[in-house]
């Protein structure tokens, strides 16, 4: 079963990550263990020479690793400063990376309230509805995103939104606050 359960996480599209390996190699190595405890001393000495040698593989894989921009330290420290701020209590916070949008879920203020864009900000019909819940708790709009400007600021964010009152930007990654009206005007390019 625990062969079955990393075989399945493993083909599976959503597992990307190495943290979501975590919990089906936990079943592995345990099956594993109970495995060789049953097996004569040859068997475990091969089967320990196979976990060092995979382990000393690492070594030589070690130059080829890169982190992914959606792992980037400038993601948490944009996080810590939302918090630190106090923005994650006042505002409705949009996110369009579901990394950000689950940490934000794990910590902050009790009384936060943020929701996760799927797609790019481009969807006026959702973004209405997403200005309506900030109208409504007499809250600005947070955007959060690793997407370059052109694709946090559409032309729908703008017309929903409205102008930008305020940016961020930790490296890649970026909040803009909006304070959205009934009919925004015309605003101006940043």
């Amino acid at each position: 079963m625990s062969v079955l359960t990393y075989a399945l996480v493993a083909v599976s599209g959503h597992s990307r990550w190495p943290h979501h390996f975590a919990f089906p190699l936990l079943f592995l190595v345990m099956a594993l263990a109970v495995a060789l405890d049953s097996l004569g001393r040859p068997a475990r000495l091969a089967t320990a020479a196979l976990v060092l040698v995979y382990w000393a593989s690492l070594a030589v894989r070690l130059p080829a690793v890169f982190i992914p921009p959606e792992s980037a330290r400038e993601k948490d420290q944009l996080l810590a400063f939302v918090r630190e701020e106090g923005l994650d209590r006042s505002t409705l916070q949009v996110h369009s990376s579901w990394g950000t949008y689950y940490i934000a879920q794990l910590f902050g203020d009790p009384g936060r309230m943020l929701v996760y864009l799927r797609a790019a900000p481009d969807d006026c019909l959702q973004l209405e509805r997403f200005r309506d819940v900030a109208l409504a708790h007499r809250r600005p709009v947070l955007l959060i995103s690793a997407r370059r400007w052109e694709r946090v600021q559409t032309p729908a964010v703008e017309s929903v939104l409205g102008p930008p009152l305020r940016s961020w930007q930790f490296g890649g990654w970026r909040a803009v606050e909006y304070a959205p009206s009934i009919s925004p005007g015309p605003s101006p390019r940043p």
